[in-house]
């Protein structure tokens, strides 16, 4: 997602409030200007222009983006990849929901990221 796409589509964050929001560890805000989703505090989702920013390890990133025509790097300002990251768009709520299970393999990795230091 370049950075001048700021913006968000507020159907995709409703979409992922009722997903991600009813456990106590996740929380909303916003980071570098992307409303965001945080586990204990540590980001694994952004919400910018037409899709998503998932954090993951690099390895599982390559597969999404050669296996998965909706990814692609994640591109916070042009020619700044983060490998960590995979943008996933075009998206639409329902298939925010079909991501369920990236994105608790997202929260996990996180979690476990931040656990081992």
């Amino acid at each position: 997602m370049p950075a001048a796409a700021l913006n968000h589509r507020p159907e995709i964050k409703r979409a992922l409030d009722e997903m991600l929001l009813g456990s106590r560890e996740m929380s909303a805000g916003r980071a570098f200007g992307y409303p965001c989703y945080k586990v204990f505090g540590k980001v694994f989702v952004f919400v910018g222009g037409s899709g998503l920013g998932v954090k993951l390890p690099p390895a599982r990133v390559q597969e999404l983006i050669e296996s998965d025509d909706r990814c692609q790097p994640f591109e916070p300002k042009e020619g700044l990849v983060w490998k960590n990251w995979v943008s996933i768009r075009p998206l639409t709520p329902l298939e925010c929901v079909g991501l369920a299970p990236l994105l608790d393999e997202s929260a996990e990795y996180v979690v476990e990221k931040e656990l081992s230091g």
